[in-house]
């Protein structure tokens, strides 16, 4: 599974990364079903509702990797001393 646009998660190094979704959620659902303590699907489109733990590794890159339209994305920090 990628992290950061395809990026493998053990890949980051120490930077902060900030989940969001992109406009064109089609609003198929599936990021919420696999992971419903990061993500919201509502009429509106999806939403992040907490931003990932450790825990929620596999579940969010999942999400990112299964997005029908692409619209799951880090955006990474700089990278920290």
């Amino acid at each position: 599974a990628r992290g950061l646009h395809g990026i493998p998660w053990h890949h980051l190094g120490p930077r902060p990364v900030t989940l969001r979704i992109l406009p064109g959620c089609i609003v198929c659902g599936l990021c919420e079903a696999l992971a419903p303590r990061v993500f919201r699907v509502d009429d509106d489109g999806a939403v992040v509702v907490a931003q990932p733990r450790e825990g929620d590794r596999f579940a969010v890159a999942t999400a990112i990797a299964d997005c029908p339209v692409d619209v799951i994305v880090f955006d990474p920090g700089p990278v920290l001393d």
